[in-house]
Order: structure tokens, then sequence, then C-alpha cells
């Protein structure tokens, strides 16, 4: 049964206050069942982590020690899916290819360059490392359709030469020759 009371301070306005003794054993109560129901839905990999409010654990929302490389094998995409039950289907037809060699000195301008290249020539997706002249730092580029991204993310290491390479992903059919000569004439 719930108790009521009124408090009031000369500066506050009145106040009720409730208490409900027993109300934190009936909202545990419910949890749990909840929790029971739910699970017995889950796949064995999938855990339940509670919430209030929205707010989850840092380590949790990172994912963060979840160990998904143990469960890779389990997780196919409709293409293995389709692959596995012998349903017959396209696949486009991709190549790629590694330019080698060069170095920029303004790696702004070579994001520039890199974004005309992948318009010309319709490139899906562009990665790898480049040597800038004077840089101890190896420059990533990640680009996909023509957004070019690029940072240092760490130094040379000296057991390994401090030089471009990039992974250039097109559909079949691209042209090879001229995409490497106009990445090349970039890294100058």
């Amino acid at each position: 049964m719930a108790k009521n009371s009124l408090n009031q301070n000369a500066d506050q306005q009145p106040q009720i206050v409730t208490s409900l003794p027993g109300i934190a054993t009936y909202r545990r109560a419910a949890m749990e069942k909840v929790e029971r129901e739910v699970s017995g839905h889950l796949g064995r990999a999938v855990k339940l982590v509670r919430a209030a409010n929205g707010v989850l654990p840092p380590d949790v929302l990172l994912g963060l020690a979840s160990a998904t490389e143990n469960e890779i094998a389990n997780r196919k995409s409709h293409h293995e899916i389709e692959h596995e039950a012998g349903e017959d289907h396209d696949h486009d037809d991709f190549e790629s290819f590694v330019v080698e060699g060069g170095t920029a000195s303004d790696p702004k301008a070579l994001a520039e360059k890199l974004k005309g290249v992948i318009e010309r020539h319709d490139i899906l997706r562009l990665k790898g490392f480049v040597s800038v002249n004077g840089k101890p730092m190896r420059l990533l580029v990640q680009a996909v359709g023509s957004r070019v991204d690029t940072h240092y993310d760490r130094e040379w290491r000296a057991d390994e030469a401090a030089a471009t390479r990039l992974v250039v992903i097109g559909l079949d059919g691209m042209d090879r020759d001229q995409i490497l000569d106009e990445i090349n004439a970039a890294l100058v």
C-alpha cells in the first residue's frame, strides 16, 4: 500500500512524496521475465545487456572483447547463403591492381588529383599508403567513390620501405594503363 506525506519548506511549494514498497522487487522480476522470453529467441553468441535510459557502457558500444572473429563462420552474407543453396545469381565483375612508387609533396593537392582520376574512370575504391617528401610517416589514403580521406597513421617502420602502394578497385574493363599514368602523374 502506498504511503503519502506532505512535505513543505517555507521557501518551497508543497511536495507529495510517495513510497511504494516492493516496486524494486516488481521491476526486477518483470525485467527477469522479459530477459528469459527474449533469450529464448537469440542465437548463442548474442548477449543481453541491461541498460537504463539508453545508457550503455563504452566497451559494449564499441564491441570491445566481443570476440566477433570467433563467430565469423556463423555470420554468412546473403551471397554465401545463395551459393550454399545452389541459387543462380549474377556477379559483378571487378578487377583490382596496385600502383607502386612515387612520392607526394602536397597531400591536399594529391587528394584532389586522385578525386579527379576516380571520377574520370569510375573507380569504386582506392586505398593504401603514400610516401610524402620530408615526412617520416605514412599518409593513409581511403577513397570510396569520389570521397577521398587522408591522414598520417604512423611512422614508417625500420623494416618497411617508405614507398607508395595504392590498391585501385573498379569494374572489369577499366583503363588500367591510363589510370596508372594519371596516378603516377599525381604523385610528382
